[in-house]
């Protein structure tokens, strides 16, 4: 009886098995259409996608490049797969509720329409990458979460996320958002939780390469290796919530970050290590014990200085300045920091100086600046101290 009951239950899981496949169309591009249309023409596969159904889309070869999505693909969540081989896509149309996407090739493809996911799905960039021309959506008010695989950079750029939009789980490489001068690139906003980013491992980034604004409705965490990278002076991120760099995560380049508080425990680097540059925050930047700033200087550059501008910045940690210019003069003046200065720096690690100079950090905790002074040779020091012992006592021979 068990074993009938048994057998009977196996060919119910097999069935079930064969049917789900069969409900996913395996699609394979072959851009052979004439005249060329998009995925509704049966001619430019080898098994036509089923619109309104789940669909595993793989794009191979070098003939028509550009499909465009013109059946319904937001029922089923649909796969993409680039091929080994294939040449540079650039999909284009309607929407997609996407399941997973792969790039196999060793060019960067580009998906230019909005995808939306109802569930947490892996976009694997490969070596080469691949470019969005809008954040991912979601298919709820809900946030939902791409995992980034692959060490190519997964490029941003443009538009809103659709409904609640995604978070962003990097595994590897760099998550980039780039846009132009003017233009808003949101993660999205709706019900919690709300859209962020989580470098995950060490050597993951994000880099913030846009001229224009980036909104995330959730904040930014790090863990150590990784790093958060703003890479245009017109840049600006705006959070809702706190951006934390983790102990041996870095933050650094040129560019504003407009909302959200920033919480320090690794090492922060305004500009490039090499080149001078600003980074702003317009809230509060807090340091933690066992964390760091380096600051560069070139006393003949006109802006001489990194600088670390902000609403309210906490000092604690390290302070690190290095000179990557001529050798350091009397009378030279370095703007590091501007806001609100609280706190203080457990230790500095400064340039050496020649013979006769010396760091004067007496506007240091008011205004964020430092300069090169001169201070008396060590002979000086001394005939100034006899001179002195000696007025002192024959002031008390008199007394007495």
């Amino acid at each position: 009886m068990k074993t009938a009951v048994f057998s009977r239950l196996i060919a119910v899981i097999t069935v079930s098995l064969i049917a789900t496949t069969s409900s996913y169309a395996q699609s394979t591009w072959s851009g052979g259409a004439t005249p060329f249309s998009g995925f509704s023409a049966a001619g430019n596969w080898d098994v036509a996608p089923t619109s309104g159904g789940a669909n595993n889309l793989f794009f191979a070869g070098s003939v028509n490049l550009s499909p465009s999505n013109d059946i319904t693909l937001t029922t089923l969540d649909t796969g993409i797969t680039f091929n080994p081989g294939a040449s540079t896509f650039t999909i284009i149309g309607g929407a997609i509720r996407a399941g997973n996407i792969t790039n196999n090739s060793s060019v960067v493809q580009n998906i230019i329409q909005s995808l939306r996911l109802n569930g947490t799905r892996t976009i694997n960039v490969g070596s080469a990458g691949m470019f969005l021309g809008q954040p991912v959506g979601s298919t709820s008010t809900s946030s939902r979460t791409v995992t980034k695989t692959g060490s190519g950079d997964l490029t941003i750029t443009g538009g809103n996320a659709a409904s609640g939009g995604s978070s962003y789980n990097v595994l590897q490489g760099a998550l980039v958002f780039s846009n132009s001068v003017g233009q808003v690139t949101s993660l999205g906003a709706g019900a919690a939780p709300f859209p962020s980013v989580s470098l995950a491992a060490s050597g993951t980034s994000l880099r913030l390469n846009n001229a224009g604004t980036v909104t995330i409705a959730g904040g930014v965490t790090t863990v150590s290796g990784s790093s958060v990278i703003l890479g245009l002076s017109s840049g600006t991120l705006i959070l809702s919530n706190t951006l934390n760099i983790a102990s041996g995560a870095t933050l650094s380049g040129i560019g504003t970050i407009k909302s959200g508080n920033v919480l320090v425990s690794g090492d922060v680097e305004p500009g490039t290590l090499g080149i001078i540059g600003g980074l702003t925050n317009k809230n509060t930047l807090t340091f933690t014990p066992g964390s760091s700033i380096t600051m560069e200087l070139d006393r003949s550059l006109a802006i001489n200085a990194d600088l670390l501008a902000g609403g309210t910045l906490n000092f604690d940690g390290l302070l690190n300045i290095t000179n990557i210019g001529t050798s350091l003069q009397l009378g030279d003046i370095f703007n590091l920091f501007d806001g609100t200065l609280s706190g203080t720096f457990a230790s500095t690690n400064l340039p050496t100086l020649g013979a006769g100079l010396g760091w004067d950090f007496s506007l240091f905790s008011s205004q964020g600046i430092i300069s090169v002074e001169a201070v008396p040779e060590p002979t000086t020091v001394a005939l100034f101290s006899t001179a002195a012992v000696a007025v002192i006592w024959r002031a008390r021979r008199r007394r007495s």
